[in-house]
């Protein structure tokens, strides 16, 4: 304050500012197209401070198409590009019912946990081809995830039983849900099938639950975690589409 300030307390003020991204960059890849796919796409890209990259699988390497590669108007898959020279400029990474080994990002789930360590966000998503049968156990970026995946999932990953997931405490009121419970309140609807995986890791927020599977604690669904300074995702339900997600889904 100058020397000859006779009230200095009002030399001060504090302002509350919020912080937020013009845009945020997410890189979608999906094993197959699918509804889930479609939805999970689709609410991506009603967020326009989102911006979506997405790669969708339509030929698998054993698929039998009756032409030579240089005939067919698909591109292959740039595994190598998307996870080294151009991984760090996506803020978040979404995998989606994609198996590591088929498509040659095996050799790169190292690089890719060092990306979610270093700050950057994965979300992995449920189906036929996620979480242990999608070849993530026993893998550099297995402790990244909220949820314990070990060698025993890529035999019997899956359970196909319909089922109505179980919102936690935590998932009652955790912010991240509260669009989906505007839209369809706290009563899940009625789930197709789910990936099998082990408990949530150490640390992670469990925000829904199977209502058989799981040992003494009930199977985890979603769950959210930290790895490093990044964040991480687990949604092993296959079936998404049925969650209604965005402004969308309100009006049906």
């Amino acid at each position: 304050s100058p020397a000859n300030d006779t009230i200095p307390e009002n030399d001060r003020r504090y302002v509350t500012l919020d912080v937020a991204r013009d845009r945020v960059r997410v890189l979608h890849i999906a094993g197959r197209p699918t509804y889930d796919v479609r939805a999970m796409r689709t609410w991506l890209k009603a967020d326009e401070s989102v911006d979506v990259v997405a790669f969708f699988i339509l030929r698998t390497p054993t698929d039998s198409v009756g032409a030579r590669q240089n005939e067919l108007a698909l591109i292959p898959f740039l595994v190598d590009e998307l996870f080294t020279t151009h991984l760090p400029s996506f803020d978040a990474v979404v995998l989606q019912d994609f198996n590591a080994a088929t498509y040659g990002l095996t050799k790169h789930l190292k690089n890719l946990a060092k990306y979610v360590q270093g700050g950057g966000g994965l979300i992995m998503v449920g189906g036929p081809d996620a979480f242990g049968p999608g070849q993530y156990a026993g893998t550099e970026l297995a402790p990244a995830l909220p949820v314990q995946i070990d060698r025993s999932h890529a035999r019997e990953g899956v359970d196909l039983a319909l089922f109505d997931p179980v919102l936690t405490p935590a998932g009652r009121v955790a912010p991240v849900l509260a669009p989906l419970r505007d839209v369809i309140g706290s009563q899940m609807p009625e789930m197709p099938g789910t990936n099998i995986v082990g408990a949530a890791n150490p640390g992670a927020t469990v925000l829904m639950t199977h209502p058989t599977l799981g040992g003494s604690e009930p199977m985890p669904l979603l769950a959210l975690g930290e790895y490093g300074t990044g964040r991480t995702i687990a949604l092993t339900l296959d079936g998404t589409h049925k969650l209604l997600m965005g402004e969308r889904a309100a009006e049906q």
